[in-house]
């Protein structure tokens, strides 16, 4: 069979698949389109019309051909439209309502349906729409993120949409908790700090254009190789796993967008080591850390490995609140979801910081895929049993229009800040310490297996039951 072929067959048993999986959730009826709102009312329709066309014939001369938004406006831009409005003996209202005409139309020929409502507190004052969200049919169509109304999810991120930097980074707080912690654990306040802000500030910096790298101009072609290849770095700077999906802008921050500008997202979850991470709590190594500093200096090399292939990407450190890894990891098929939200992925469990990378390329997408992770959870829980600041819920509840548990943030990072940054959740997880195939021995064999899913081995079901390990 042709390559071609392959893939269509591929495609048609994942999509059998994925109709199986979905077969026991509830029939989600389609969100219905967006409407598109009514024009402004427009007292002097041709004086506002006539001066809409003169701004815009001005605003692409000087901003949009250029690629800028209308932020950028030059002073004489300015000057030039304020003339054109006194010709046309146009109120300063209706200069305002031609002025947002253009920038809306601008706005709209550059976003589709799926793009996300922002409030705009730079241009218009009014409002503004995401770049279209590429990511929003994968996080539909994936039932291990249990949306239970996809329109409740699209508005929820709208009108509650995640925030850009939480406290955590604020200077006064670190010089009183985090600095003064590494000092005693470590001998050295200042262990972690400054090359965690280096490593964010150099992300920001390549983000909003400031600091531009050099790209190769060889580019490498076959994109599964080049896929390859950087799965391959990744792995020798401390990556145990890479996965490749579309940015959902839902799980982005709502003041994010121009740091994002491209759709394809590699996942990279940095590794905490197994042996130092066994001495939590009783001697802390600060694992957390640890991972943010070693792991943001990783990931910059491998966005300049990426930039020698002949490509532009942006790397995104895990101390940067930004992007939500963890659905996205569940959409690239990384792992599930853990009792206590963050992904666990089957090479490390939670004993990770998860690190991005937006490459401008069509690298190959990863699927959603069950890794039989919430049976175990179900089962355990030792995660919420044992949170000292009890940030973990017990069951889960509707939460944007999707069943989780919602960890309470707060919670968890008052108790990080005073307590040698805790961990314990992490710590005793079967599948950071265990590992994964230790963690589906442990299940009764009957559970093992989704049975429409997987391909089943029936001699080890025949198998005695194995005696559960003593660790």
């Amino acid at each position: 069979m042709s390559e071609a072929g392959d893939r269509e067959l591929l495609e048609k048993q994942f999509q059998e698949l994925l109709a199986a999986e979905k077969a026991h959730l509830p029939a989600l009826s389609a969100p219905p389109k967006r409407r598109r709102p009514e024009p402004p009312k427009l007292v002097r329709e041709a004086v506002v019309r006539d001066l809409e066309g003169r701004v815009r014939r001005l605003a692409e001369e000087h901003v949009f051909r250029h690629g800028r938004r209308l932020a950028g406006m030059r002073e004489t831009l300015q000057a030039r439209i304020a003339e054109v409005a006194k010709e046309l003996e146009a109120t300063p209202y209706e200069t305002e309502q031609a002025k947002w005409l253009v920038y809306k139309q601008h706005m709209l020929e550059q976003a589709d349906e799926t793009s996300i409502h922002r409030w705009d507190n730079d241009v218009s004052k009014i409002y503004k729409l995401s770049p279209p969200n590429a990511g929003k049919s994968i996080t539909d169509n994936n039932p291990y993120v249990n949306l239970l109304d996809i329109e409740e999810f699209d508005v929820a991120s709208e009108v509650y949409p995640y925030f850009d930097v939480p406290a955590t980074w604020d200077p006064e707080l670190y010089g009183k908790f985090f600095t003064t912690m590494h000092g005693e654990v470590t001998g050295d306040p200042q262990a972690f700090l400054p090359q965690i802000m280096r490593d964010r500030q150099r992300m920001k910096e390549e983000a909003l254009g400031g600091r531009i790298p050099p790209v190769s101009e060889q580019k490498e072609t076959d994109l599964a190789k080049l896929k390859q290849e950087i799965r391959e770095y990744a792995r020798s700077l401390g990556f145990p796993t890479l996965g490749v999906t579309k940015l959902d802008r839902r799980y982005t921050a709502e003041s994010a967008d121009a740091e994002l500008p491209y759709d394809t997202l590699i996942l990279l979850p940095h590794e905490m080591p197994l042996d130092e991470f066994k001495k939590i709590p009783t001697d802390n190594p600060l694992m957390a850390f640890t991972s943010y500093r070693d792991g943001g200096q990783a990931v910059h090399k491998v966005a300049d490995f990426i930039r020698s292939k002949g490509y532009r990407c942006l790397a995104r450190v895990s101390s940067d609140g930004a992007i939500k890894y963890a659905p996205h990891a569940v959409n690239a098929g990384m792992g599930n979801y853990s009792t206590f939200g963050i992904c666990i992925f089957p090479e490390v469990g939670t004993r990770t910081k998860v690190t991005g990378i937006l490459i401008d390329a069509e690298l190959p997408l990863d699927r959603p895929r069950d890794w039989n992770i919430e049976e175990f959870c179900s089962r355990c829980r030792s995660c919420q049993k044992t949170c000292p600041a009890g940030a973990i819920p017990r069951d889960e509840r509707r939460f944007r229009g999707t069943l989780k548990r919602q960890t309470y943030h707060q919670r968890c990072f008052e108790y990080m800040a005073t307590s040698y940054e805790c961990n314990l959740c992490t710590r005793i997880c079967p599948f950071s310490v265990l590992g994964y195939e230790q963690c589906m021995r442990a299940l009764p064999q009957y559970y093992r297996y989704n049975i429409h899913r997987d391909e089943v081995d029936f001699a080890r079901l025949r198998e005695p039951a194995q005696p559960e390990v003593a660790e």
